[in-house]
């Protein structure tokens, strides 16, 4: 294999879809484009899983190993291309003139644009966390911090051999991947450690937390306010406004820009990795892709 990740000929291996329901058409900004190269090129690294099994089995690697870190690599290829998806959709419902009725929408598209977004940065981590695995003075190093793991075995169920995209987690991958000279693997999770600690994602982080794990209001005026009734009197004792006040929406240009930004950040995060991922391979001695000057040693 080259570093150019060719697909096989005649086989679909990804899709980046430019709506999930109807055929309005809509101008693709070069965001937009940018977004759909990355995510179709990390979904192209797919076809290469079973042959790097191979190769990789017969060096020595724990089997699945390969499949496990090129699948999943394919895998948040899809997911970034889904979060555009979404992002595209969102658009076309806000170019209605209805405001009343578009609101629910924008707001939905926008919040799977979100999950999406963050579950393919979470796939990144965990590919350049196997990778690392691939390593005995990394894995030693991540074993150290990470107790809870059952031992990262290919396809795990279990939660604790998945890393959370969480800046605490993610810093013990980079501390990890610091016991040998690996300056591709290096320059990897630290792109991924600083998309992490950017505003940007933590704004997005928020909100998903803010949705998932408290409360998320109603996203009609009619709707319960995230507020109480009652307020302290000046003098003493309590008071109750009533009839309630409309519910508050949250403004939904700011949702998408807060979303756009995570997801556009996202995007060049991992167009840097993905250039980053056959030396990085290479660095751990899995020589699956070779430089363009020299012979496939499958």
């Amino acid at each position: 294999m080259t570093d150019s990740h060719e697909p096989r000929e005649g086989t679909q291996v990804a899709a980046v879809l430019s709506t999930l329901f109807g055929a309005q058409k809509i101008a693709l900004t070069d965001a937009d484009k940018r977004i759909a190269t990355v995510a179709n090129d990390w979904q192209v690294v797919g076809p290469n899983a079973h042959i790097a099994e191979l190769h990789a089995t017969l060096n020595g690697v724990q089997e699945g190993r390969a499949i496990e870190i090129f699948g999943r690599a394919a895998s948040a290829g899809e997911q970034l291309g889904l979060a555009l998806t979404l992002r595209l959709d969102a658009r076309r419902w806000m170019a209605k003139p209805n405001d009343t009725e578009v609101h629910l929408p924008v707001r939905a598209l926008t919040e799977m644009q979100g999950y999406y977004t963050l579950s393919a940065a979470a796939g990144l981590a965990n590919v350049i966390l196997r990778i690392g695995l691939l390593n005995s003075d990394i894995r030693a190093r991540i074993e150290e911090r990470w107790k809870n793991n059952v031992g990262f075995h290919p396809f795990s169920s279990d939660r604790n051999d998945w890393i959370q995209f969480s800046e605490k987690a993610f810093t013990t991958v980079r501390y990890a991947v610091d016991a040998v000279d690996a300056p591709e693997l290096q320059a990897s999770a630290e792109a991924l450690l600083q998309l992490r600690k950017d505003q940007r994602w933590e704004a997005l982080d928020l909100r998903r937390a803010l949705d998932y794990h408290q409360w998320r209001p109603q996203s009609v005026v009619g709707g319960v306010a995230a507020e109480s009734l009652w307020s302290a009197l000046a003098g003493g004792g309590r008071t109750a406004i009533f009839p309630p006040r409309d519910n508050t929406l949250p403004d939904l240009n700011d949702m998408c820009a807060e979303s756009d930004a995570a997801l556009e950040l996202l995007a060049a995060t991992a167009a840097d990795v993905l250039m980053r991922f056959p030396a990085a391979l290479r660095e751990m001695g899995l020589e699956i892709y070779v430089n363009n000057e020299g012979p496939d040693p499958s």
